[in-house]
């Protein structure tokens, strides 16, 4: 599979709400790194490993009411 389609499959599953199928698409040891000032977002930082990205992807649904 090409890089851009994987990152493509990626955020369309990010997209649709579907962490775990994201996550199915990223590597176990992925570093997801959020550049908005903590003044900014309070989801700004770095989240290292799955189960991090998974927590922010948890977070940002219960904030939205989308998950």
């Amino acid at each position: 599979m090409e890089v851009r389609s994987v990152v493509e499959a990626f955020f369309a599953c990010w997209s649709a709400q579907d962490v775990e199928m994201a996550l199915a698409h990223l590597h176990p040891e992925i570093v997801y790194t959020i550049h908005n000032g903590p003044d900014a977002s309070p989801l700004a930082g770095v989240y290292s490993g799955t189960e991090r990205v998974r927590d922010l992807g948890a977070f940002q649904g219960v904030r939205s009411n989308q998950l």
